[in-house]
């Protein structure tokens, strides 16, 4: 090294001060410039470590690591030793302190490091999970469908993976990652730890999902065994696998037929084997309606299907193209899979003007599909004004798209997931523009609400004009929300949340709905119900909820069948066309 300059990263207390280093107190208290993540809880730091810092304190965050980088190399260059510091653990293990890092190297700058508590190794130890060999994945992307490829490309993965994870978030992370590496896998949710309400839960990913769909807080790490040796297929066993599949198939046989005979003679997985003759060697087309529903479902990866309701019913909130996204389930197999239980009627939901527009467009085909479009309310509050304005022009001329569009929404409010100040704002600029469009085109009002009940009723009451029939989609408060909701006379919709243990406020609930108030929902591909909570979710699976809420209330199951046909014609404003 040819400068004097220092650049010491320095790990500081994940939630103890007392893991604080004797290093780490005299890196702060010595330092020329001390860059820190956050300088008030820096201040705090120090202030529980006894430690007087004489240096300079400046900011390095996200938002001004790229900016504020070049000056701190001039600094070090200059001879200036710096302190890197963020909130907790180690700098640039998921936070800032790369680009710093790369910049000192780059200009022969020293780079040191004063080692400290890390929140992923802490979580990796106590997780019981194998520990020789593992991975960190950081954050896992937020939206849905980048998140699932982002799992995917880690289904082989054979280390133990650890990653982070947003409390609001952890329980869609949770749902995915059972979908996709199977709800079996064991894992450990680590909340807080070395903190004073630190908790580690331990179990299988479904286990750990269904935790998870309560009110989580605090610091989320999430440990994830790796595939074990006797899970994979060797790859030459699956090559030899899929050649004999294909001259079976072209000789005549059925696919699943064919797939089942294969991986029983060469012994490889029946399941591995079905999901890449359908995504790398699909059968010809003559021979393609051959493939039974179900074989095609549980080569997806999908649960067994129930067996037939007893009268027709509608899922009254899917998203189907969803659901072919995250799962590879076409949208047409989803309404046959839905027929074959007795589902025969579908309501398609938008949640941006892109995803309203399939709806509007597949429900114009296909007779038993009608949509609803909107533009959801996390989806307003990441657009920009500009961006929100253009879209609600769409969505204006998607609603009058012709009798096929029954609904505007999903619309509401969402405190949940959206947190900030600015977001919140567009959430409410726009929910009070899809009531007023529903109100016009004399359309239904599906609503999304999460822990935002007071908030959504009171903009409800002071519309201008409110719409003629509105819906509380995937119902979430409790008997008291719920009778404020049947009050006006609104519709409360269930899905499959209802079933899980841990759901004693929608039980609540249920329990003073009144039948001709009571609709079912998917709100696929998520919220699966038990039995088969953690696998993906499609529509015809609702016939489990609609038996748990058959046997709940004590309803005779055709009654309630009858019922939920009634009232989901009703809500959507008339009977629509059988398949």
């Amino acid at each position: 090294m040819t400068n004097t300059g220092r650049l010491i990263l320095a790990g500081t207390p994940i939630g103890d001060a007392q893991d604080a280093s004797a290093h780490l107190r005299e890196c702060l208290a010595t330092a020329d410039i001390v860059a820190a993540e956050d300088t008030r809880r820096l201040r705090t730091l120090c202030a529980r470590l006894g430690v007087s810092v004489t240096g300079r304190v400046v900011s390095y965050f996200d938002g001004n690591e790229a900016d504020r980088t070049p000056g701190l190399v001039r600094e070090l260059v200059d001879g200036a030793t710096i302190v890197l510091v963020t909130d907790a653990g180690m700098p640039g293990v998921s936070d800032p302190g790369y680009r710093l890092v790369r910049g000192a190297i780059d200009a022969g700058v020293s780079v040191e490091v004063a080692p400290g508590p890390s929140a992923a190794l802490a979580a990796l130890v106590v997780s019981g999970l194998p520990v020789r060999r593992f991975c960190f994945e950081g954050f896992p992307p937020r939206k849905s469908g980048e998140r699932r490829r982002h799992l995917e490309s880690l289904a082989s993965e054979a280390r133990t993976m650890i990653f982070f994870e947003a409390p609001h978030r952890l329980a869609d992370f949770l749902d995915a990652a059972a979908q996709v590496f199977g709800a079996t896998r064991q894992g450990a949710i680590c909340r807080e730890l070395t903190k004073p309400h630190q908790e580690v839960v331990r179990g299988s990913l479904s286990e750990l999902a269904d935790w998870a769909n309560g009110e989580v807080r605090g610091e989320i790490c999430v440990v994830i065994g790796g595939l074990e040796d006797d899970a994979a297929d060797e790859p030459a066993a699956m090559a030899a696998a899929l050649d004999m599949v294909r001259v079976a198939v072209l000789a005549g046989m059925s696919t699943s037929t064919a797939v089942a005979q294969v991986a029983k003679a060469l012994g490889v997985g029946r399941k591995n084997l079905y999901n890449l003759i359908v995504a790398d060697l699909p059968a010809p087309a003559e021979t393609q309606h051959r493939v039974d529903i179900g074989a095609k479902l549980a080569g997806l990866g999908f649960p067994d299907m129930p067996s037939p309701l007893p009268r027709p019913v509608t899922d009254s909130h899917t998203h189907m193209d969803s659901v072919a996204e995250i799962t590879g389930l076409s949208a047409e197999d989803n309404l046959a899979a839905a027929a074959a239980v007795g589902v025969t009627h579908v309501v398609q939901i938008g949640c941006d003007a892109e995803e309203s527009s399939w709806s509007e467009s597949f429900a114009a085909s296909h007779p038993q599909v009608v949509a609803a479009v909107a533009i959801g309310p996390n989806d307003a509050a990441r657009l920009t004004d500009l961006e929100l304005d253009r879209q609600l022009v769409v969505i204006d001329k998607l609603a009058g798209a012709g009798p096929h569009v029954r609904a505007v929404g999903e619309t509401g409010l969402d405190n949940y997931r959206t947190r900030d100040d600015a977001g919140r704002g567009r959430q409410r600029r726009s929910f009070k523009a899809h009531i007023a469009i529903a109100a016009e085109r004399g359309l239904t009002l599906a609503i999304h609400d999460r822990e935002a009940h007071d908030a959504i009723l009171r903009t409800l009451d002071d519309a201008p004009r409110r719409p003629p029939r509105v819906i509380m989609h995937c119902f979430s408060g409790d008997d008291v929300f719920a009778r404020a909701c049947l009050e006006r006379g609104y519709w409360l919709s269930f899905p499959g949340t209802i079933t899980f243990s841990n759901a004693d406020n929608l039980r609540a609930a249920l329990a003073i709905t009144p039948i001709d108030k009571l609709l079912v929902e998917t709100d696929a591909p998520y919220l699966t119900p038990v039995p088969a909570r953690g696998r993906p979710n499609a529509s015809y699976l609702i016939a489990h909820t609609v038996r748990y809420i058959a046997e709940l209330r004590g309803d005779d199951l055709g009654v309630l069948c009858d019922a939920l046909a009634a009232n989901a014609a009703a809500a959507y404003g008339g009977v629509w066309g059988a398949p």
